[in-house]
C-alpha cells in the first residue's frame, strides 16, 4: 500500500482499493494465479510473481514492460519451499527471500539481482538476518525510504530488521538549462534498443529508442565512472543514454539549407513569430515538475530573420525534429537592436523574396457560412496550428492537390497575398467551393430572390384589393 492506495490479489486478478472507495476495483487479469505482487519504489509499476517468473506491468501504459523479465530458472531459483517473498528497488533490483535449511530455523536469506541490462539480472550481494525467532514463513519484505530491509514472520507476526541492506543514493538530477550546450550537435542512435534513462541506470523509469532515432546532446557527463549523454530524443523525450550508444557519423547540418528556402525569410504567423532558445518546443521533463516555454524571442508578422543553419539532416532528407515540426537555426535583431540567435520552425516562416513558381490554375473559392465570416488559414491541418492568414468570403485561392480533400477535413492550398509572396497553407474543406458563386453569396441571392418575390406577392394582393374597392361602387 502507497499514498493510500492498496494494492491486492484474489484469484487471477490483481485490485486496488482506497479508503474513499473500498470497492476493489480490478486493474489486471492474469492467465495464472500470482505467487506475490509488488509496487516499484516510483509506483508506476507493480511487479508480478508468478510460479516461472517475475514480470513488470506498467500502471500508465496498462502494458507488461519487455525490459525486466526475470526468469526463476535462469538464476536456479527453487520455488518449492525455497522463494517466500520478493521486493524491488529503486532502480529496478530485485531483493529475493529464501528460506534457510531445516537445521538453521533462525536464519533467512535475501539475495540481491541488479538489473544489469535488457532482461538481464546479476546476482551482486547476498543478506543473511539472525533472530531469537524461527525466520521460516517469511511472507513479506519491504524496503523503506531510508534503504533499511523488514521481513514480516506469518508465525511471530514480527518484523526482522536487516541493517541498511540497500541506502538509495541520490539520484542524478538533469543539469540545469544554464548548463546546455548543443555544439556536439545531433547524433543517430547506433544500438538498437538504447536505453533512455530518466536517472542513469533506472531501470524503473526508462524507454528505448530504436536505432537511427535522432538525439541532440544537451551535457556531455560521467555519473558513477560512466559515460552519459543527457539530451532529447527526435520526440521530445529527456532523459541519458550511454556516450557510447551514439554516432554523429551521416548526422550533417549544412546539407539542403536553400533547396526550399532563400537564406532570408519572413515571419508568417499571423500572431508573429516565436523564437527559441533550443529547436524544440516546451521543454517538460522529471515527470512534469519542470517545465519551460523554451521562447527567448517574438518578432511581428512579416519581421526577417536570416537563416544560418539546419538542425539536422539524416539520410539527405531535413530531419529535426518530426513529421511535423522542422526546425532552422537563424540570426534576428531583437527588441534591444542586438543581432541573436535562436531557432524557428520551419512552417512559421516563407521566403522574404516573391516566389516566381508557376501557380496552379485550380481555382477554388471561400466560402463563408455567415456574413462578416473570417476564414482562417493554417500552418498544418490542425485548427490548434499557427495561423497564416485570414481570408474573406469569396477570396480565391489555389488547389495543391486535383480536388477537395473530404475525407481529412482539411485541404491544402496556395494564396497569393497582395505583395506577390505565395504563401502555402490548409483551410478547412467546407469553406471552400468549387461553385462560382459561394455558399453566403448563394444564400444573398436566395434571401434576395424571396425578398423579391414577397414584395411582389403583396403588390399584387394590394392593387387587386383597390380594384376590389374601386368595382363596388
Amino acid at each position: 500500500a502507497k499514498n493510500g492506495v492498496i494494492y491486492f490479489t484474489s484469484g487471477k486478478s490483481i485490485y486496488t482499493m482506497t479508503a474513499a472507495n473500498t470497492y476493489p476495483y480490478q486493474i489486471l487479469q492474469l492467465t495464472n494465479n500470482p505467487i506475490a505482487i509488488d509496487l516499484s519504489y516510483n509506483e508506476k509499476n507493480i511487479y508480478i510473481a508468478s510460479s516461472t517468473r517475475i514480470e513488470k506491468y506498467n500502471l500508465e501504459t496498462k502494458k507488461i514492460e519487455e525490459n525486466a523479465t526475470f526468469m526463476f530458472a535462469d538464476y536456479k531459483i527453487n520455488l518449492n519451499g525455497e522463494f517466500t517473498d520478493f521486493t524491488v528497488d529503486y532502480k529496478g533490483g530485485i531483493y529475493i527471500v529464501v528460506e534457510d535449511t531445516l537445521e538453521n530455523k533462525n536464519s533467512a536469506t535475501i539475495k540481491y539481482y541488479k538489473h544489469s541490462s535488457e532482461n538481464k539480472f546479476a546476482l551482486t550481494s547476498i543478506y543473511k538476518a539472525l533472530s531469537t525467532l524461527p525466520m521460516k514463513k517469511v511472507i513479506d519484505l519491504q524496503i523503506t525510504n531510508s534503504g533499511n530491509m523488514y521481513c514480516l514472520n506469518t508465525f511471530y507476526h514480527t518484523y526482522i530488521h536487516f541493517e541498511n541492506i540497500t541506502v538509495p543514493t541520490k539520484m542524478a538530477e538533469f543539469p540545469k538549462k544554464s548548463e546546455w550546450n548543443i555544439e556536439k550537435g545531433v547524433g543517430a542512435i547506433s544500438i538498437d534498443k538504447t536505453q533512455l534513462f530518466s536517472t542513469p541506470n533506472n531501470y524503473e523509469d526508462m524507454i528505448f529508442l530504436p536505432k537511427n532515432t535522432l538525439f541532440l546532446t544537451l551535457k556531455e557527463c560521467v555519473i558513477d565512472k560512466i559515460n552519459y549523454n543527457f539530451g532529447i530524443d527526435a520526440k521530445g523525450n529527456f532523459g541519458y543514454i550511454l556516450n557510447s550508444a551514439i554516432s554523429y557519423n551521416g548526422v550533417t547540418k549544412t546539407e539542403g539549407i536553400n533547396t526550399d528556402m532563400t537564406q532570408s525569410a519572413k515571419a508568417l504567423n499571423i500572431n508573429g513569430l516565436n523564437i527559441y532558445q533550443f529547436p524544440f518546443e516546451n521543454i517538460v521533463y522529471k515527470n512534469g515538475e519542470y517545465k519551460d516555454d523554451n521562447i527567448c524571442g517574438f518578432l511581428d508578422k512579416n519581421s526577417v530573420v536570416t537563416i544560418i543553419d539546419n538542425v539536422a539532416v539524416f539520410n539527405g532528407e531535413h530531419a529535426w525534429q518530426n513529421e511535423k515540426i522542422k526546425w532552422y537555426k537563424v540570426k534576428y535583431t531583437n527588441e534591444f537592436e542586438q543581432v541573436a540567435e535562436g531557432y524557428v520552425r520551419k512552417f512559421d516562416i516563407a521566403p522574404a523574396t516573391t516566389i516566381k513558381a508557376p501557380i496552379s490554375n485550380k481555382k477554388i473559392t471561400v466560402s463563408a457560412t455567415k456574413a462578416g465570416e473570417k476564414i482562417n488559414m493554417y500552418v498544418l491541418p490542425d485548427t490548434a496550428a499557427g495561423v497564416i492568414a485570414q481570408l474573406n468570403d469569396s477570396q480565391i485561392v489555389y488547389l495543391l492537390d486535383d480536388k477537395l480533400d473530404l475525407n481529412n477535413g482539411f485541404t491544402k492550398v496556395k494564396l497569393v497575398a497582395e505583395n506577390g509572396v505565395e504563401l502555402q497553407g490548409y483551410i478547412l474543406t467546407v469553406y471552400l467551393s468549387s461553385n462560382i458563386l459561394t455558399s453566403m453569396q448563394i444564400s444573398i441571392i436566395v434571401i434576395c430572390s424571396i425578398l423579391f418575390v414577397a414584395t411582389l406577392a403583396i403588390t399584387i394582393i394590394l392593387t387587386i384589393k383597390r380594384k376590389s374597392k374601386g368595382s363596388s361602387f
